[in-house]
């Protein structure tokens, strides 16, 4: 490859005698209490080098997060090097050329490379026409990347920044240079401005768009983050699902800042619970609230619409179907009531579902208020019928507040009819039992024979017999000198 001197003038228009270009990195020694500014003028002054020293262009992302000790440089291959002979055009992916690996090219000519290393992008020429205006329009977009997008999108940006630059290379005028870098141009300004810069460093960058998207990239992950990011992907989902608009911007902040904290700390990463444990109580509780407050207005708007049906009712009582109607309505609005009051009461202690369905809040709405209903109608047919609660029967007032109190509680009117239940069992077992002799009775009969008295009949059952023993055995008893 044959080189000339550099000039710092702009050679004339089509001169094919243009020198050798290659551009070196200036790594900006970034503040140790910030992080370090992609785009910074530091960072865009990238001088042309000397005839004898191509150095490639730093990648655009490749800012270390502690202060550099030297800028990265590409030795010049030497002059009798197979490297410094060989034609751009031979080489291919995977090749090492100038001591680095070529991962991608983007654009080769037999007076230029661009192609990719290591995440970085870097590029060689000989004699190009336009080269000094390709190079402007490089570092014109490529300090604008790093100024506006602070280091995010550096893969895509990277992809058309060495698109553009191939083709710039290709270019035969000066508006083609232009049109060539013009690709970046509306990338840059469709992804700006950036709502939130998380934190980057030189192996990652998490941030925010202009659309409220955490994106995070990291192209060579360690094995040991991916629970941290699974766990990321994971509540960013739940909160899309659960949370409001509004609250899903919040916990997106603390899911950005928290991944950020995960990238940092590795390979010494703290328990996930640790971790996101801030992100994991922000959802739980707005969760139960918002599920909460959705059971309870349900629940009164339930209780509304039966409020309505059963004011009719008592207003007018269908005699005509049931003889007690307007007391029967009374005792359902009464359990309605009490289940209203219960809903209100427990709605900071209910065990709410993050995935629930509204469809199930509205349906377990409706069964609190029926049961409510039920649970007043049956305490008064059960005072009515002398089953239960008799003391109440004469006193209409304190009849209504029992109704309340059973349409208050769960257990009231269940654990009657399972009294009631064992009650009626029990009965019908001793209605049923077949007639024997018991054992009491015959050892009544064998003692009062021995005493002379009569014998009783052999049905007698078991506490009569026990009776007659004792007002037998007594008097004897008392007779005996004490």
């Amino acid at each position: 490859m044959d080189e000339t001197d550099h000039t710092d003038h702009e050679p004339p228009h089509g001169s094919k005698e243009h020198p050798a270009d290659s551009v070196a990195a200036q790594t900006p020694k970034p503040d140790p209490m910030t992080l370090p500014v992609a785009g910074s003028a530091a960072a865009a002054r990238l001088p042309i080098a000397g005839p004898t020293t191509p150095v490639p262009v730093p990648p655009l992302v490749e800012l270390p997060s502690e202060p550099a000790s030297g800028s990265p440089e590409v030795s010049p291959p030497s002059p009798g090097s197979a490297d410094a002979a060989r034609p751009f055009t031979s080489v291919s992916n995977g090749d090492t050329f100038d001591g680095m690996v070529v991962d991608f090219i983007y654009g080769a000519d037999d007076n230029y490379i661009v192609f990719e290393s290591q995440g970085r992008l870097l590029y060689q020429t000989t004699e190009v026409p336009f080269g000094h205006q390709a190079i402007d329009a490089f570092r014109e977009s490529m300090s604008r990347a790093n100024s506006e997008l602070e280091g995010a999108y550096w893969s895509q940006t990277r992809n058309l920044l060495g698109n553009a630059l191939a083709r710039a290379f290709d270019a035969d005028s000066a508006d083609a240079v232009s049109a060539a870098f013009r690709s970046v141009e509306k990338f840059i300004t469709a992804h700006t401005p950036l709502r939130r810069l998380f934190g980057r460093t030189a192996a990652f960058v998490v941030f925010m768009d202009a659309s409220e998207t955490i994106i995070w990239d990291y192209p060579q992950v360690p094995a040991v983050l991916l629970p941290a990011i699974a766990e990321f992907e994971n509540s960013i989902q739940v909160a899309a699902t659960v949370l409001a608009d509004g609250q899903q911007l919040a916990v997106k902040q603390i899911l950005g800042n928290e991944l950020t904290v995960a990238f940092r700390s590795c390979p010494n990463v703290a328990p996930l619970g640790e971790v996101f444990a801030a992100s994991r109580d922000f959802i739980a509780k707005h969760v139960q609230a918002s599920v909460t407050n959705s059971y309870v207005i349900a629940s009164l708007i339930v209780a509304a619409i039966f409020g309505v049906c059963l004011l009719a009712c008592i207003t007018f009582p269908l005699i005509f179907i049931v003889h007690d109607a307007r007391m029967l309505a009374l005792g359902a609005l009464a359990g309605m009531t009490g289940a209203c009051i219960s809903v209100l009461q427990r709605s900071s202690t209910l065990e709410v579902t993050p995935f629930a369905p509204k469809s199930q809040m509205i349906v377990q709405s409706v069964v609190r208020m029926a049961l409510g209903i039920v649970f007043g109608t049956l305490v008064i047919i059960a005072v009515k019928g002398n089953v239960a609660f008799g003391t109440f029967k004469a006193n209409h007032d304190m009849l209504f507040l029992l109704a309340v109190a059973a349409g208050f509680s769960e257990r009231l009117i269940p654990d009657l009819l399972t009294n009631l239940t064992k009650t009626t069992s029990g009965s019908t077992a001793g209605t049923t039992a077949p007639k024997a002799q018991a054992p009491g009775a015959t050892a009544t009969m064998q003692h009062r024979t021995a005493t002379g008295s009569t014998t009783p009949n052999a049905t007698t059952n078991t506490t009569i017999a026990n009776t007659t023993i004792a007002n037998t055995t007594t008097p004897n008893n008392a007779a005996e000198p004490s």
